[in-house]
């Protein structure tokens, strides 16, 4: 199973939950984004990193397209020499 199917079924079955409790969805939607943000964090990135990855996603959103799938490879805080990202936005069907 690939990251973003992992993801999307988890994250359909976190909605269902989150509505079975009454949880306000968009209450629920902002604690699944501060969760990305603590992991993020603890592996090592920084905030202006944190906050390139989330500009670069909202840059390459398309609505009409909910399956976007974003190629980085990051290196790591000073672990590998080089270019931090390589970028690649291509739809998968």
């Amino acid at each position: 199973m690939g990251a973003y199917q992992l993801a999307q079924e988890d994250f359909s079955a976190g909605v269902a939950r989150a509505a079975e409790q009454n949880v306000d969805a968009d209450m629920y939607g902002q604690a699944l984004i501060w969760e990305v943000l603590k992991m993020y964090a603890a592996s090592g990135r920084s905030p202006a990193d944190i906050r390139s990855e989330i500009q670069f996603t909202l840059d390459n959103y398309d609505g009409d397209d909910p399956i976007l799938h974003v190629s980085r490879n990051w290196r790591g805080p000073a672990r590998f020499p080089g270019p931090r990202y390589t970028f690649t936005a291509n739809p998968i069907r």
